[in-house]
């Protein structure tokens, strides 16, 4: 569907929706968020996840692929 391809404005409607849904859904200390993002969103995935109350587990939390780009990003509610 169109929707899956166009992340909105900025790229980053998707994510807002996965965000703010784990910031609901996720207790804490239990449970993570796991997803993929392009390599150039990291600062701006970051600080989604910072308004909401979610943390990147440290190093482990950030995941890069085989060129050495962000790929992944786990997250904990705070």
């Amino acid at each position: 569907p169109l929707h899956a391809l166009d992340g909105g404005q900025d790229g980053l409607d998707a994510h807002r929706a996965i965000i703010s849904a784990a910031a609901r859904l996720l207790r804490r200390g239990d449970g993570v968020l796991i997803f993929e993002i392009g390599s150039d969103q990291v600062s701006d995935v970051m600080a989604l996840l910072g308004t909401h109350d979610l943390q990147v587990n440290g190093n482990a939390g950030i995941r890069r692929d085989l060129s050495g780009r962000v790929r992944v990003i786990t997250a904990r509610k705070v």
